[in-house]
């Protein structure tokens, strides 16, 4: 993981994005990645299952996601609460408090229509929050042109 990581806050404010290529390793993430395919086989090594798997049970070939995968795994836990990510937040939102409100994870077959989701920004779908909130999007698989709209 990098120790710093430039925050181009007006950046963020013209635009409402901001790109962190590898921020964080490719180590880290495939424990993460690993961590989605056990959750998928409903295998969990916290105290609590997800809220919900949708579809359930998740299929193997089609789009499917997981709320909360926190609650059921370690690695999307530490993930959740990595000091690197909530100094980044608070930096594009400039406070000095972060909370994680909520967490998902999804899996999008490439080029296959039905995971197509073109490019947007999270606020329109989380029109329950107001004031100052940021979302992430972290890839845990490499992201290329190849890999479609």
């Amino acid at each position: 993981m990098k120790s710093q990581e430039t925050v181009d806050t007006a950046q963020f404010a013209t635009h409402g994005f901001q790109l962190f290529p590898n921020l964080l390793t490719r180590s880290y993430m495939l424990q993460v990645k690993n961590a989605l395919g056990e959750i998928r086989q409903g295998i969990y090594n916290r105290s609590r299952p997800p809220m919900r798997r949708v579809p359930e049970p998740p299929t193997s070939e089609g789009m499917w996601r997981v709320d909360q995968p926190h609650l059921c795994s370690e690695a999307f836990h530490d993930l959740a609460t990595n000091p690197l990510l909530a100094s980044i937040a608070g930096r594009l939102m400039n406070s000095s408090v972060v909370q994680v409100w909520y967490v998902h994870a999804m899996h999008k077959p490439p080029r296959n229509d039905a995971s197509k989701v073109g490019w947007h920004q999270d606020g329109q779908y989380v029109d329950f929050f107001s004031g100052n909130f940021v979302t992430a999007w972290l890839a845990l698989s490499d992201v290329t042109p190849s890999s479609g709209p």
